[in-house]
């Protein structure tokens, strides 16, 4: 019964380490055409799974160049909903604004600061949440800093 339980629960450990988001450029979702994929927090080109090739590295404190958590390799600094340049504390380095799925720029929540909405997996342009405005589909779980991550990956950000 104990094997059977460990069994389990290994199956269930390697399910949770590959799973993957996978971010499409559009709302097709067709994987020949995956931009790149998030795992483990790293943002990788296309369908690579090798870490060593990750664009950028997400956590809960920030985003770093490439496959570091590096205070060298720090880009921003992610702290309530904010994206700070580098290191930086002072609110004259708010990069972007997270709220109510909405993405400002800088320290804003202006209506014309707005540049993304997330909403059901998908990213949407500024104009609107139509069909028409999509511009990334998100297909799995995304935390805030690697939808960030994601966005800075593609160069929309």
């Amino acid at each position: 019964m104990i094997r059977l339980a460990l069994f389990f629960l290994s199956i269930v450990s390697l399910i949770q380490l590959s799973a993957q988001t996978y971010v499409y450029p559009d709302r097709d979702i067709m994987f020949s055409d995956v931009i790149c994929n998030v795992n483990g927090g790293h943002v990788l080109p296309g369908t690579e799974v090798m870490w060593g090739k990750a664009i950028v590295t997400c956590d809960q404190r920030g985003i770093y160049n490439g496959f570091s958590t590096s205070t060298f390799d720090v880009l921003f600094r992610f702290e309530n909903n904010q994206l700070y340049l580098g290191e930086s504390i002072f609110s004259s380095d708010i990069m972007y604004t997270f709220k109510n799925g909405v993405i400002f720029r800088g320290d804003s929540t202006f209506p014309l600061d707005k540049l993304f909405t997330f909403k059901n997996g998908y990213v949407y342009s500024a104009e609107g949440e139509s069909v028409f405005d999509v511009v990334l589909a998100i297909d799995g779980p995304i935390t805030v800093v690697e939808l960030f991550g994601v966005l800075l990956a593609t160069e929309m950000l």
